[in-house]
């Protein structure tokens, strides 16, 4: 597969744009070369960062959860994004202010702090537990907490915000445009790869700590803390080494010193294109989802292992 590519690239998406950082390895005389991290604008990623003959990581969300799909009778997500802002969707970009404001066609909440609960949210889409609002990615294959669910807006590890930034910025436009290629909406990487035109994954970089063995997953570290992430260059460096890519003087530089200027959000988009190389590689294998309503609704994290989940009782 990574024969037919040009370029390898991961966005670490924030609703900052100042936390909006890209690397890329690009290919020249049969090599791969990563360029250091850098700032990027998002109205130009996939047409001048990307090309026709790339594939990007992006470490938010895309794709919805299956019974809110359903309920609102979604049946593809791209199709739907489309729509989304339109008709009977007018409101579904803009958080909830309150909890009776919460309904199927508005299911992002709270717009900000202050008195609100996750019960409000379990209430407004009528379901009884925030696992019901989860999509089958979002619960980790090693056993750690899953993530928190798309629609909740409220604290550090919230990624709804960032969801709707990307989906208006990037998504929604290159749909419209039918400039893009959604994985695995679209097809396992083999079909779409070589089809001349940008191709869009989810990922996630902190997964991706533990395929590299690097030290910033181990509990006692922290990707913020630029001495922790000074502690896996000479990894970082070696699984680059695997993969076949070199570093550019500035990359690498970068990298032995931790990442001075990207901090974590540069960390993580390094992580993040050595993890899209050892997908497109075949070093790991993509995710083989034989579930239609993940394939096609829900979407599925690059490189993560399905496994089978429980969930509880879907309606109150």
């Amino acid at each position: 597969m990574i024969k037919n590519l040009e370029v390898l690239a991961h966005a670490d998406w924030s609703s900052r744009h100042s936390g909006r950082w890209l690397v890329k390895a690009e290919r020249a005389a049969g090599r791969w070369r990563i360029r250091e991290p850098r700032l990027f604008d998002s109205r130009n990623l996939l047409r001048n960062d990307i090309g026709e003959k790339g594939i990007l990581g992006v470490d938010v969300p895309i794709g919805v959860p299956a019974y809110w799909a359903a309920q609102a009778e979604i049946s593809y997500f791209p199709a739907a994004l489309l729509e989304f802002g339109n008709l009977q969707w007018p409101d579904i970009f803009r958080p909830a202010d309150k909890k009776d404001e919460i309904s199927i066609f508005r299911p992002f909440y709270p717009a900000k702090p202050g008195g609100a609960k996750q019960a409000h949210l379990l209430v407004g889409l009528g379901v009884n537990h925030m696992d019901v609002l989860r999509r089958r990615c979002d619960f980790d294959q090693e056993g750690r907490s899953a993530a928190t669910p798309l629609f909740w807006t409220l604290g550090a590890a919230q990624v709804g915000k960032a969801a709707i930034n990307f989906w208006l910025d990037v998504l929604k436009p290159a749909i419209q445009d039918s400039s893009v290629l959604l994985w695995p909406f679209e097809g396992d990487l083999v079909d779409l790869i070589g089809r001349g035109k940008p191709i869009v994954a989810e990922t996630y970089p902190a997964e991706a700590y533990a395929w590299f063995d690097l030290e910033i997953s181990k509990s006692n570290r922290s990707k913020r803390r630029i001495n922790d992430r000074r502690l896996d260059a000479s990894r970082l460096i070696e699984v680059a080494s695997n993969l076949g890519i070199d570093l550019e003087p500035a990359a690498e530089e970068e990298v032995v010193m931790g990442f001075p200027v990207g901090g974590d959000d540069a960390f993580d988009a390094f992580v993040g294109v050595l993890a899209v190389a050892s997908v497109v590689s075949g070093q790991r294998p993509e995710a083989a989802i034989c579930d239609d309503k993940v394939r096609r609704v829900e979407g599925w994290i690059l490189g993560r292992r399905p496994a089978p989940i429980t969930l509880r009782p879907k309606s109150l």
